[in-house]
C-alpha cells in the first residue's frame, strides 16, 4: 500500500529546477512597484487629509476632508499611558481631527456632501 513513489527524472512530470536568484529578484522588483504606488497613496492621503496629534502626543488621527478616519498612530507616549485615559486621547483627538478637516476642507472649497459628518 505504501509504494515509494517516483523521484527525479523517471518521475512522470517532473518538476523544472528552482531558480532561487531569479524568484529573489521578482519578488525584490514587485515590492519595490509595490512601495512605489504605497508613496503615491500616501501623498494623495496627506494631501487630502488632516493628522492631528492628542495634546498629550499619546496619538495622532488621520482624517480626510471628507471625514473618514485614514490612520491612528500611537505614539511613544501612550507606552505610559493609562488605557482609559488612552481612549479618550483617542476620541478627543479624532473630534478635533474632524473639526480640523472641516476647516481646512472649508478654505479648500470641498464641499459638503451626504455622508460627511459636518454635513447633517
Amino acid at each position: 500500500m505504501n509504494e515509494p513513489s517516483e523521484t527525479g527524472a523517471d518521475a512522470p512530470n517532473p518538476l523544472p529546477p528552482f531558480d532561487f536568484d531569479a524568484s529573489m529578484r521578482d519578488f525584490r522588483a514587485r515590492m519595490e512597484a509595490l512601495g512605489e504606488t504605497a508613496e503615491k497613496v500616501k501623498g494623495l492621503i496627506r494631501a487630502t487629509s488632516v493628522r492631528v496629534e492628542a495634546e498629550g502626543r499619546e496619538v495622532a488621527v488621520t482624517v480626510t476632508f471628507g471625514g473618514r478616519l485614514v490612520g491612528v498612530e500611537f505614539l511613544p507616549a501612550a507606552d505610559d499611558a493609562d488605557p482609559v485615559d488612552l481612549a479618550s486621547a483617542v476620541l478627543d483627538t479624532y473630534e478635533r481631527a474632524l473639526a480640523t478637516a472641516r476647516d481646512e476642507a472649508a478654505v479648500r472649497g470641498v464641499r459638503a456632501r451626504p455622508g460627511m459628518p459636518w454635513s447633517r
